[in-house]
């Protein structure tokens, strides 16, 4: 063999050599790609919760198990630009299918139960929505991802995976307290749902963060993407506090308002509170005034109004308040509205300050105080030092002196000193604090300790109407008790009854025989002839029982004659108080009276004619009156 045959067959031999090396070489990049895929593949599995372990909500769907094993064996997850799209939609296939077996029936509100307290119905039924249980599944593979996560043996690509997944969980969130998974899945019930885990501190803040990070991250959401989820909550939480009051006694539940709006106030995001910003940016938490009682008004339709409005001073909710407004001021961006919010309270309310304050078209004592009061924590460290005390002549101030009486000048000497003052600076919040906290104090504390000097006059006053009403009781109670009284009017009584009965029959102590209809005499006589009559035995019998059965009595048995014959009565009720004085004197009513009740059960005219007469009556009692049907 030549020499340029040997070179030949040495260069192919190196050829076959190389091939043979890149083909190993490819076959060990295959095998490390499908290693690293089949990592990713479980790793997306358990996350889901529809791998080794299934998630409580697909323990019965083995064919929704299989298909997301299936897409997932069919897309490529080494390739973030093709796997996020495809995870995205079967996350969004595992909530469709949870709410498509989760529509159960739901449960009825009770008068005590949380919902009716707050005035928010679904509460009591959310559990059991399609809704709660889609936002507990997306909670659930939030936590399984935190688990896997902290994994220390993880690769780069599976750490990846875990930041990508993150995201597409917190998307699906996200769309589904926005609404845009309806009319499948309602976006109010959504959001109610998250709203009844912050009230049994359910939600993690890590979890809050990261919503509302994702909905501010302007390159995952678009601008609308905060307010629609949690201006909905916000607005929810204000509604129930409307409904609130001391009196009701359910603090326990009002103070579930109070701690989810501070939780979710707390969120901070790169330094920012974006919910603070929310909250100040809400047209209702500065509202624009309409009417003449704008001190009212102010405190009713604003945000924070009904919870300002709510407990006594320095009570736990006075503090839980100032945990609000510390968060709305202690962000940069949404101080100088919440201070807008308070030097408009003040200036409207201005006018608590004058001796003849009209109080009904001004804001309650009660939420002005509370006001201070959250004010007072506000300035309690200030350093007066750094307090600018040219403040309220600036241009630039948030306390109106205009009009105010200066210690030693008049109100044209104060505006020209105003003017001389040195330009507007940008003052610090101690400075605004601390002149606002001096304005509210103006309407606050000598308008509240006149109140308190008004009130307690008027409880004088009642005292000494209280006094002078039980006098009157106790003269008249001896005068209608004294037993020479009673014995003169039950003597004329008597005798009042007994012209009422010979207008009958003037035998009647003979004779059982009654006329069929009523006599002319006894029929034009007025009512109260005989009505008087019975009052007065009917108090005699109550008052003074033992001296109207120690005396000479006929009354029963006349008043006998008067139940036998009900028909002569144009009015059922003279009737039937007839019939109750009489029945007073059975001894089930009065064992004193046991002897009078013999007499009238014992005449001949009640053995023949009162049982029949009674049937013909029937009684009705309504709101403690008696009806009488007379059945003729």
């Amino acid at each position: 063999m030549s020499g340029n045959e040997n070179a030949e067959a040495m260069e192919i031999s190196e050829l076959r050599l190389k091939n043979n090396s890149f083909g190993l070489i490819d076959a060990q990049d295959a095998e490390a790609a499908q290693f690293k895929s089949e990592r990713v593949r479980s790793l997306v599995l358990r996350v889901l919760g529809v791998g080794e372990n299934l998630a409580p909500e697909f323990a019965l769907q083995t064919a929704l198990v299989a298909e997301c094993s299936t897409r997932l064996a069919e897309t490529d997850l080494l390739d973030p630009g093709a796997y996020r799209s495809s995870i995205h939609d079967l996350i969004f296939l595992l909530v469709s299918s949870i709410a498509s077996t989760s529509d159960v029936a739901m449960e009825v509100d009770a008068e005590d139960s949380l919902g009716s307290i707050l005035v928010i119905p679904e509460l009591d039924k959310i559990q059991s929505t399609k809704e709660s249980t889609a936002l507990h599944y997306l909670m659930s593979t939030y936590s399984r991802l935190n688990t896997e996560s902290r994994n220390e043996f993880f690769q780069d690509f599976e750490k990846q995976m875990c930041l990508d997944l993150r995201e597409l969980v917190l998307s699906n969130v996200v769309i589904l307290l926005r609404g845009y998974c309806e009319p499948f899945l309602s976006g109010k019930l959504a959001r109610s749902s998250l709203v009844r885990l912050l009230y049994s501190n359910l939600v993690s803040n890590n979890f809050l963060s990261d919503v509302v990070a994702h909905c501010t991250n302007p390159d995952l959401s678009d601008e609308n993407a905060l307010s629609e989820v949690f201006n909905p909550i916000l607005s929810q939480q204000r509604d129930s506090m409307v409904f609130q009051h001391m009196m009701k006694n359910r603090d326990d539940c009002v103070h579930l308002l109070f701690r989810a709006v501070i939780q979710l106030l707390s969120i901070r995001i790169d330094g920012k509170r974006p919910i603070c910003d929310l909250m100040v940016n809400r047209p209702d938490f500065l509202p624009e005034l309409v009417t003449s009682i704008t001190g009212r008004e102010i405190a009713h339709l604003s945000y924070l109004g009904p919870f300002i409005s709510y407990g006594i001073p320095c009570d736990e909710f006075v503090s839980l308040m100032h945990q609000i407004v510390h968060q709305l001021v202690a962000n940069p961006s949404s101080r100088g509205r919440c201070l807008d919010y308070f030097a408009a309270v003040i200036k409207h309310n201005e006018k608590r300050a004058q001796m003849r304050a009209d109080f009904a078209t001004l804001a309650s004592h009660t939420f002005v105080v509370n006001l201070m009061c959250v004010l007072f924590e506000l300035s309690s460290k200030i350093d007066l030092s750094k307090v600018n005390p040219m403040y309220p002549f600036q241009s630039n101030s948030r306390v109106d002196i205009v009009e105010k009486t200066r210690l030693k000048m008049d109100l044209q000497s104060g505006k020209e000193f105003a003017e001389k003052c040195p330009p507007a600076n940008d003052d610090k919040f101690t400075t605004e604090c601390f002149f606002l906290t001096m304005q509210c104090e103006n309407i606050c504390l000598q308008p509240g300790v006149n109140r308190l000097r008004s009130l307690r006059r008027h409880i004088a006053d009642i005292r000494d109407q209280i006094r002078s009403f039980t006098h009157t009781a106790m003269c008249y109670e001896c005068m209608l008790s004294d037993p020479s009284f009673i014995s003169l009017a039950l003597d004329f009584s008597s005798k009042q009854l007994q012209l009422l009965l010979n207008a009958i029959t003037p035998n009647i102590r003979y004779e059982n025989e009654l006329p069929a209809v009523a006599p002319p005499l006894f029929a034009a006589y007025p009512e109260f002839y005989l009505d008087d009559m019975l009052d007065l035995v009917t108090f005699a019998l109550k008052q003074t029982a033992p001296l109207l059965v120690g005396r000479n009595n006929d009354w029963p048995n006349h008043l006998l004659v008067f139940i036998c014959c009900t028909h002569y009565f144009n009015n059922p009720f003279l009737a039937a108080k007839v019939v109750e004085v009489v029945m007073m004197l059975t001894p089930a009513v009065m064992p004193a009276a046991q002897n009078l009740w013999y007499q009238v059960i014992n005449s001949p005219m009640a053995m023949e004619k009162l049982f029949p007469s009674l049937v013909k009556v029937r009684f009705l009692r309504e709101n403690s009156k008696i009806v009488v049907i007379l059945l003729n």
